[in-house]
């Protein structure tokens, strides 16, 4: 048996994490008459976070959590998604994402953030403030450009051809 010596490091303390909490575009969710939440927790260093949901004023539920992601930036990131009927967005019940992290102590409350119907109008007007943003809106766009590219290409091809052609004409004239 041969004895295994592995270092182990740690970081005391953790800084809080920010929370922002977003709703996904209906074209980009698979079920009719869902609702998709979803809470993005960011920190600059890796801490255990414990990610609840609270649907109005009941009982904290879990949603489905991701394992911690690095950001481009370096910073950790956890995202939790929560599912609820179109129903009961409708009328406008306000879906907190409650976040725990080690760097906290028991007695601490959870940091939260909230999103309701009432404020999806406000969302919809600042993106940053909480909802993603679609990536099938610009499907026109992406036509368009590639269109542009491949046009672009075949008048320079032509006009290579028709320069090639006027410059051996030339010099078989003289």
């Amino acid at each position: 048996v041969t004895p295994v010596i592995q270092d182990l490091s740690f970081t005391k303390g953790c800084r809080a994490p920010s929370v922002s909490v977003h709703l996904l575009p209906e074209e980009d969710t698979k079920e009719e008459g869902e609702v998709t939440l979803v809470c993005l927790v960011v920190s600059p260093s890796l801490c255990d976070v414990y990610i609840m949901w609270k649907v109005g004023k009941g009982e904290y539920q879990e949603g489905v959590t991701s394992r911690p992601q690095k950001t481009p930036e370096g910073n950790d990131s956890v995202t939790s998604v929560f599912t609820t009927t179109k129903n009961e967005w409708q009328r406008n019940v306000h879906f907190t994402c409650a976040v725990k992290y080690a760097g906290s102590d028991n007695n601490t409350a959870p940091k939260e953030r909230s999103v309701s119907k009432s404020m999806e109008n406000i969302l919809l007007t600042e993106p940053e403030a909480g909802f993603a943003l679609s990536c099938t809106d610009n499907d026109e766009d992406e036509f368009s450009s590639l269109w542009s590219t491949t046009s672009s290409f075949i008048i320079l091809f032509l006009l290579s051809l028709t320069y090639s052609t006027v410059l051996s004409l030339v010099k078989m004239k003289q």
